[in-house]
């Protein structure tokens, strides 16, 4: 069949298939780029997400907690703000 066919026709399909080759070839590459991007963004969230609960766990702790103390101790209710677990799930949410 090609050898039948103008010259015209063979570069012509010839420049389709590189053309569609090309695309496909620049499609995956692409993907895989996007896809490594959005995985290395949401490691990058997640530890800053976890630095941020450390954080005011630790500020609770060694901050909060002692200045609250004298409530605890004469009060009777339970008071959550001493705990720096349930500070840190207040601001994450």
């Amino acid at each position: 069949m090609l050898k039948t066919s103008k010259l015209a026709t063979q570069f012509t399909l010839l420049l389709s298939l590189v053309f569609v080759s090309a695309i496909v070839i620049s499609g995956l590459v692409l993907s895989r780029a996007l896809e490594k991007r959005a995985e290395e963004d949401i490691s990058y969230r997640g530890q800053l997400i976890s630095e941020m609960i450390n954080s005011v766990r630790y500020y609770t702790g060694t901050r909060v907690a002692p200045l609250l103390m004298p409530l605890v101790e004469t009060q009777s209710t339970f008071v959550p703000e001493v705990i720096p677990s349930f500070s840190a799930r207040e601001v994450f949410e």
